[in-house]
Order: structure tokens, then sequence, then C-alpha cells
């Protein structure tokens, strides 16, 4: 761990990026607009250990399953590990796709090819790639074998529901011997069955790490009343410890009147569902989430479900279709 922090200390150093922290941060600059990091409360060491594995001496390709149940904060850590400055640094092409329970091998490799196109080293392939929407599949493949050929590379494949996928495409990512990696985030254990027993297990937050996300979302960097500490904590439990349901009850809270009585009030609508199973217990917080939206905006949050799952949503299309139906 003190390693790869003074590894990180010295990347900054030479590129004369300003060290604020000791502790490893996604800088914002290395972002985009389809794996952008959200800050994280609470995984600091396992963002570490990840870290670590990944960047073993091992040379073979190692793939990495991240595994924990769904709100659980996998794919916020795993895009706070794809865009660490340390890894930039350690991995000479990163690729970022997402699965859909209905996916398409040709998607998965167009997307992958966009990814490496976006690279210092191939960014021709961004044309490439937008012109290839005709291509066959194994056009596709061949095509980001030849580029990922030689070089090593982290794959990130987030919300796998079955190997299936990366059994389609794994013969199109070249095994260099280099310390190429592959990690993949999954709610499924019984999927890692298939990947090896390197699986790395997501655990839920603590009490304090809960009230601490959930104070960081409610009051951003401002002070907080001490008299919300209390029923803070009891909404922090109340969301069983899972990052998803705090991050949406804080959104709740931090559009709501900053009263004891309305917190109270929210306190005893989570209290309702919390003996709730899993999935209920997180669909019904994603209902009280919308409960809560203004009236103007629930159609337009509607309007999303006419879009295929994992699609990227351009806003000026929301915005016609809501205009069309008005």
């Amino acid at each position: 761990m003190a390693l790869i922090k003074q590894q990180v200390a010295n990347i900054q150093e030479k590129r004369g990026v300003q060290i604020r922290d000791t502790k490893l941060q996604s800088p914002a600059s290395t972002t985009t607009a389809a794996t952008r990091s959200f800050p994280m409360v609470g995984f600091d060491v396992e963002l570490i250990e990840i870290m670590e594995r990944l960047t073993t001496q091992e040379s073979a390709r190692k793939i990495l399953p991240i595994v924990g149940m769904g709100g659980i904060g996998k794919t916020t850590l795993a895009k706070n590990v794809y865009d660490n400055l340390y890894i930039v640094h350690h991995f000479h092409i990163r690729i970022w796709v997402t699965i859909s329970q209905d996916y398409r091998v040709r998607d998965i490799l167009l997307e992958a090819l966009k990814c490496v196109g976006k690279t210092d080293v191939d960014k021709k392939l961004l044309t490439v790639s937008d012109q290839m929407s005709e291509a066959s599949e194994n056009e596709l493949g061949s095509l980001l074998y030849k580029s990922l050929w030689g070089r090593r590379y982290l794959v990130v494949m987030d919300d796998m529901w079955s190997v299936e996928p990366w059994d389609n495409v794994k013969m199109f990512f070249p095994d260099n011997s280099n310390r190429s990696r592959v990690v993949m985030t999954t709610r499924l254990s019984d999927m890692t069955i298939h990947l090896g027993p390197s699986a790395f297990q997501m655990n839920f937050l603590d009490k304090e790490k809960s009230w601490e996300l959930l104070r960081r979302n409610v009051f951003k960097q401002t002070p907080y009343p001490m008299e919300s500490e209390e029923i803070g904590k009891k909404i922090a439990i109340n969301c069983r410890a899972l990052p998803l349901s705090i991050v949406l009850v804080s959104g709740i809270l931090a559009n709501s009147k900053q009263t004891e009585e309305q917190w109270e009030y929210v306190a005893e609508n989570l209290q309702s569902i919390l003996n709730l199973e899993d999935h209920e217990h997180c669909l019904n917080i994603l209902s009280l989430s919308y409960n809560y939206l203004p009236v103007h905006l629930k159609p337009c949050f509607l309007y999303m479900g006419v879009f295929p799952e994992d699609e990227n949503i351009l806003c000026p299309n929301l915005l016609w279709i809501r205009v069309d139906s008005s």
C-alpha cells in the first residue's frame, strides 16, 4: 500500500500535479463522460487492495471479479480504480464496457474500439470505429485484437449477469504476458466459480461510514446542525448500510426543508420498508425518491423508460420526446 502511494506521488510530481492528500484520489481531469468517477466513502482500503491486485508482477492476463449486491457500490469502486492516476499511468490502454442483460457482442466490440481510439497511441480508431457500424463481429474483433497486441491493457466489464459475454469476446483480448487485467462487476457470486478464486467481495458500510456518506451528500462541505446527527444515523441504518439507498435518501433530504420534523417523516417512511427483502427494499427506496420529485420532473423521469437498458441518453433526445408529447 505504501509503495503504491509513493508511486502515485512520484507521478503527480512529474506531471506537476499538486499533491493534496495522502489518500489515493481520482483526478477529475482523467475522467470521461461515460466513466466519470464519484466520491467514495468507506471504501479507501478496498480501492487500494484492488489497485494492488491489478498491478502485481504476474505476467499472465488475470481476471478480477468484484462481487456484491445491487447498490453496494461495485461500479463506483471500479470507476474510481479505472480513473485513478496510478492506474492511468500503469496501463497503456483502458477499456470500459457496460454489459446489459440483453447484450450484443458487436456493441461490446464497438465500445471497446472507441475506448482504444481515445488513447494517445491509437486516436485514428475513433474515426475507424465510427465507420465500422456495418462490419462483422470478426472484423471488429480482429481490429481490436491487433490494436491491443503488445500493449498492457485494463478492461472493465461492468454489470455482468453471466460469463457468456466474456466467453464470446475473450479471444479478441490477447494475452501477451505483459500483466493485462480484466475487471468484472457482478451481483452473482455463482459466476465467480467460472472465473477463478480471485473474486473481491464487497461488504456493507458500518454505522459511522453510513452516516458520513449521508452527511456528505446532504450538507456537502457546509457545517451540519448537531441535532441532525442522531436522526441522520437512524436514517442511515434504515437504509441498511447500502450506498445506493443512502445516496437516494440523501437526495430527498438535501432537497427538502432542513427541519427535524421533515427528517423524522423520512425516517418513518424508511422504517415501514425496513423489513422487506433486499430487492423490495431497494425498489421501495427508488419509489420514495420518485415520489419526492417535483411534479414537473416526474414525466421527464418516466420518459427515460423508453430507452434500452444501459443506453447513453442524450439530453437533446430526451428534450424532443418531452416537447413532442406536450
